[in-house]
């Protein structure tokens, strides 16, 4: 898009752009195209990280006119690591020798966080694939992709393998409006989809209401989640965002009729969402 008064061309920017950007500036060199950083999660460069804004915030509040922050630290990698996630997600098993700890106990309209043990890991997976920059004579590889696990703990075990990037669409999503301040960032894609409106006009009586649903139980644990009940349930991680992020990742990997609030839950928004969607009302998992 061009500025016709200071005859200034602008475009929108995405994280493959901005992600393109930082690895210029950070080495003053290296100039690669956006498209050598589709779906990048993370750049290392010397001792410095630059992390997708994506895995650092509640899904919903995702992100104010950031695309990446900037930490101190490295893989271990020589050169530039651009860190990628990996094309097979495996997640755990339901358990049957801990049927016990499974409750699916009813939903009573309580918020809670049940998660305060639950925490995010990444780890090297061993692939590793060099980008060829035209550069010659180099000792070590330039700039090489590297194979990175994202992974779901809790209480230290591990409960599977996720794909944050995958509840957005990174295109086209930010522009600089003509009074040069950026505007806030609206995601797109699966996850705008799937997020209850923050703010409705049904009444309270009409909110409350979930009289068309015969039961709702109450999700408090992993193992209660990864052994799904057949019937419509909570997931009750109220202000963890880790929590909310983790789970809203495998919602979207495990393909279910996820909804994700934003607020309070308004059964009424819950239902006309679920319609639009073409969800099966009888068996939604909603995150809070």
């Amino acid at each position: 898009m061009r500025d016709s008064h200071n005859n200034i061309e602008r475009f929108e920017m995405n994280l493959a752009r901005a992600m393109a950007c930082v690895a210029l500036f950070d080495t003053g060199y290296l100039n690669l195209a956006p498209d050598n950083f589709r779906n990048i999660i993370a750049i290392s460069a010397g001792d410095t990280l630059y992390v997708s804004e994506a895995f650092l915030d509640d899904p919903i509040d995702f992100c104010h006119g950031r695309f990446l922050r900037c930490f101190t630290g490295n893989v271990g990698k020589p050169g530039v690591a651009l860190l990628m996630s990996p094309s097979n997600l495996v997640f755990r098993e339901p358990e049957l020798e801990k049927w016990r700890q499974v409750n699916h106990y009813d939903f009573e309209g309580q918020s809670q966080n049940s998660f305060q043990s639950t925490s995010l890991h990444i780890s090297l997976t061993g692939y590793e694939l060099a980008l060829n920059t035209g550069a010659q004579g180099l000792r070590d590889e330039e700039v090489v992709y590297v194979e990175a696990s994202v992974s779901i703990h809790e209480e230290g075990e591990w409960v599977g393998d996720i794909d944050i990037l995958s509840l957005y669409k990174f295109n086209d999503i930010l522009t600089a409006p003509p009074s040069h301040e950026f505007q806030q960032l609206i995601y797109e894609g699966w996850l705008r989809e799937h997020v209850l409106p923050a703010q409705c006009a049904h009444s309270e009586g009409e909110k409350k209401d979930r009289s068309r649903w015969v039961k709702v139980v109450s999700i408090d644990s992993w193992i209660e989640y990864l052994d799904t009940p057949l019937k419509s349930c909570v997931i009750r991680a109220k202000g963890n965002w880790t929590a909310r992020l983790a789970f809203a990742a495998a919602m979207r990997g495990r393909e279910e009729n996820a909804l994700i609030a934003a607020g309070e839950i308004c059964w009424a928004c819950v239902h006309e969402v679920s319609q639009q969607l073409g969800l099966n009302e009888d068996q939604l998992v909603i995150l809070w």
